[in-house]
């Protein structure tokens, strides 16, 4: 099976959009079973054979879909190891880019449960299994390094990186529990969440 690629030509890429846009708008609003190639050229004001030009397959457009929230996803992992802030910010960040922003598109759907077993069962799985490894090795290595530089002591508090993370791993999900998911009230609540834990393992 193919896996499609973004056109090089202007025209092309467009319509390589908008048909993709229409999959991700359709698989959120109807679930992955229920759309058919047929919706998505209907949404996307194409003909069902201008689909196929772009994607041999429905599982293909899934493919893509996923690889475009996983993307997305990257950015924003990306971002957070890059800011300057304090680490308590620069944590929340990290955690908000992965369990905060994906937690929010899943709301969204009420096939939620339908897309994520999906993302498991068909070629979105190594997309999807990337960002998790991803994610979890950039979360040891901010804490490993905020280690390191002295801003928390996770020996002397009878912990590891991996440890650590895990503790804020469990912070960052159960702030998903206690109020607002929305970004702003998400991350304020999980930053003191954070804070908390940080300040166990803060040089004495």
């Amino acid at each position: 099976m193919n896996v499609a690629s973004m056109p090089s030509d202007a025209a092309a890429a467009g319509k390589y959009t908008r048909i993709l846009d229409a999959a991700q708008a359709l698989f959120w609003r109807y679930g992955v079973r229920r759309t058919s190639i047929d919706d998505v050229a209907a949404e996307a004001g194409v003909a069902k054979g201008t689909v196929y030009l772009y994607f041999d397959s429905k599982e293909t457009l899934f493919f893509e879909v996923a690889e475009r929230l996983c993307a997305e996803v990257w950015g924003l992992m990306n971002a957070a190891q890059a800011d300057t802030g304090p680490f308590v910010q620069r944590l929340t960040l990290l955690l908000e880019a992965k369990i905060g922003h994906l937690k929010r598109l899943l709301l969204g759907s009420p096939h939620a449960a339908e897309l994520m077993d999906e993302s498991k069962a068909t070629l979105a799985q190594p997309a999807f299994a990337a960002l998790d490894k991803g994610f979890h090795e950039a979360l040891e290595t901010m804490i490993a390094d905020a280690d390191a530089a002295g801003l928390i002591a996770l020996k002397r508090a009878g912990l590891t990186a991996t440890t650590f993370a895990e503790m804020a791993l469990a912070a960052a999900h159960g702030a998903l529990q206690t109020g607002p998911v929305d970004r702003p009230a998400y991350t304020t609540r999980l930053k003191r969440h954070l804070a908390l834990l940080i300040a166990g393992v803060a040089p004495r």
